[in-house]
């Protein structure tokens, strides 16, 4: 019995249906590898990951992988070159890869996030391209050894990539044995028995027996056997026009029952395929269709307006195309919109209508080719109207009817307005004028109030104006003119050495506290005078004479630790003078010439103590 791979047939026929030109097949260990072609013409494949992104079947390859020399894809027997790009990425549970001495290159991050590789054996004597690395640096091999042959230890030391691994182990070039290893596949129908090569076997699976030679090297023999079952398998299908079905390399494009037997090359397992195909052709549809020109046709996702020959591919139920056609004729129509005005008692009697009231009309005028044409008509009846009009107008202002006439007087008036059917309409104005008024406010405030006026509060004296509008509508001019008399409200301070009063107008103040008294001025405004007083020490001893004076006094300060400052103010605080005693003066002369005949109050304080004497001016004699 011949030596043969041999791939099941419904895996097969799944693959006709798979993405341009990848394929699975088993290794000796009974592993799917999916592999994608390389070259036809010399058929080669490359070893690929499962699924449309290396990620979509993560740990597709795991355990101890032996990737085989050549497979049969469609009949031909292919090599493998290559590890493509990624092919092994993200398969955490990889222990070992075995790669045939055919494999001359490997792609971009083949072996990426295969975390739990320990070893690699190398069978090509010439180490392989790897395209910029084998993983990334965040996700580095952790390899326990590299097994490479006789005399290749150098070259993959040296290597690009390669050279950047440990680990590596050479086979013994010195042994006089040379391990054989022998791989044999096979395949047997369902009910027989493999007694081949000291076998005996009726189950599928992969048996091994080591021989002895007569040099005592052991040879190891590895079976693969397949047990195809003895029964009939039938597939129902439907292909489109121009579609194909390719069953064991014949190419089924037309309708029909075909028989194909699946027995291996050499073998009559009585099993069989029938295969039930049924070819749906294209359909196509032709519709005529006519639209008037104010119309619209939907074909489709289109929505058609002008002639034409339109064509729509739609999908029939089967899945297969189907071609409609659309002739399209487009009929005219002429359609017409008439805006018209009449007058009472008139009639329209234009474009074969004949009518007298507002309202719209419509006249359909009947055409040959079934689109007739529309004629609109929007009458309006324009009345005759007499208009009484009564108006008022302030003095100054004028009132104008809407043909434009304007009149600035009291009386009647008589006008004719033409409306927009330019029929006349009598308007009897009757207009009356109106007068404003004028109003002067005199009033007073004091200088602590305000006075509200238009909005303003005010505390100003000074003459206002406001314009506002009187029972008649008309404008009103106000005028305010405002007085302020003056309000005063004065505190002193009073400092006192236990023991001495203060003269508040006739009161003595003699205890600390705050004392108050209210004036009423002649212009009825109250003024208020507050007395502070306030005890302190008697360290300072302050003499002033002669007090009343007419012209010079002298401010005699002492016991002083440090200057003092000198304020003059009158009865209502109000500060007049300052100036800074000098600790060294015996005392000081003021001039007080420019004062007004009062009382006044002089301070002295220091940062320790204040003192408060009362000082009267008295008129100069004439």
């Amino acid at each position: 019995m011949k030596q043969r791979l041999f791939l099941f047939f419904l895996a097969f026929i799944a693959c006709v249906f798979c993405k341009a030109q990848d394929f699975s097949a088993v290794n000796s260990q009974g592993d799917s590898i999916w592999f994608s072609v390389l070259s036809a013409e010399n058929r080669t494949c490359k070893v690929v990951f499962k699924g449309e992104g290396y990620g979509t079947y993560a740990d597709e390859y795991q355990g101890n992988l032996v990737i085989p020399q050549e497979v049969q894809y469609q009949g031909q027997n292919y090599s493998v070159t290559t590890i493509g790009t990624r092919a092994f990425a993200m398969c955490s549970n990889l222990i070992s890869l075995d790669l045939p001495s055919t494999i001359d290159s490997i792609g971009f991050n083949a072996l990426y996030a295969c975390t739990s590789l320990q070893t690699i054996i190398l069978r090509n004597a010439t180490p392989p391209a790897v395209n910029s690395s084998l993983t990334t640096q965040s996700s580095p091999l952790n390899l326990s050894h590299i097994l490479v042959p006789c005399g290749s230890l150098t070259a993959y030391q040296t290597a690009n990539v390669w050279s950047q691994y440990a680990n590596y182990i050479q086979e013994d070039c010195d042994s006089p044995c040379q391990d054989v290893q022998t791989v044999i596949f096979d395949t047997i129908c369902q009910g027989q028995n493999y007694q081949q090569n000291g076998f005996n076997a009726s189950q599928q699976g992969t048996y091994t027996q080591t021989l002895t030679s007569q040099n005592a090297c052991d040879s190891l023999v590895v079976l693969h056997l397949f047990v195809v079952n003895s029964e009939n398998q039938s597939i129902d299908t439907t292909l489109c026009q121009g579609q194909s079905l390719t069953v064991q390399g014949t190419q089924l494009n037309a309708s029909g029952f075909y028989f194909f037997d699946l027995s291996p090359e050499g073998l009559d397992c009585q099993s069989q395929l029938v295969v039930n195909l049924a070819m749906i052709g294209t359909k196509n549809t032709t519709i005529q269709a006519t639209i008037c020109s104010s119309e619209t046709y939907t074909f489709g996702s289109q929505t058609l307006s002008q002639a034409g020959t339109y064509a729509d591919t739609l999908q029939s139920a089967e899945g297969c195309d189907s071609v409609v056609v659309l002739n399209l004729s487009v009929n005219s129509q002429s359609d017409s919109i008439i805006f018209d005005t009449i007058c009472q008692g008139s009639a329209y009697t234009y474009n074969g209508f004949n009518v007298s009231t507002t309202g719209t009309y419509r006249r359909i005028i009947p055409s040959s080719s079934c689109c007739d044409s529309v004629i609109t008509l929007h009458l309006v009846v324009a009345p005759i109207l007499h208009n009484y009009l009564s108006a008022e107008i302030c003095e100054g202002e004028s009132y104008t009817l809407s043909n434009g006439s304007t009149y600035t007087s009291a009386g009647i008036y008589y006008d004719t307005i033409s409306t927009a059917g330019s029929c006349d309409s009598v308007v009897v104005l009757n207009l009356s004028v109106k007068y404003p008024s004028n109003t002067i406010i005199e009033d007073f405030i004091c200088s602590n109030q305000t006075y509200s006026f238009a909005g303003q509060q005010l505390n100003t004296a000074g003459t206002y104006a406001d314009t506002l509008q009187n029972y008649l509508g008309c404008d009103s001019l106000i005028t305010l003119n405002l007085a302020v008399g003056e309000a005063y409200d004065t505190i002193i301070q009073v400092f006192l050495v236990p023991g001495e009063s203060y003269d508040f107008d006739g009161l003595p103040l003699s205890e600390e506290g705050e004392y108050q008294m209210t004036y009423t001025a002649e212009n009825y405004c109250d003024s208020t005078v507050r007395v502070l007083v306030k005890f302190v020490s008697d360290s300072l001893n302050v003499s002033l004479y002669p007090n009343p004076s007419q012209s010079f006094v002298y401010l005699c300060v002492e016991n002083l630790q440090d200057n003092a400052m000198v304020i003059l103010s009158d009865l209502q605080g109000r500060e007049l003078k300052r100036f800074t005693y000098n600790k060294l003066w015996q005392n000081a002369l003021l001039d007080v010439q420019d004062l007004s005949p009062s009382l006044y109050y002089i301070n002295i304080q220091t940062k320790d103590d204040k003192r408060v004497i009362k000082f009267e001016k008295m008129p100069q004699k004439q």
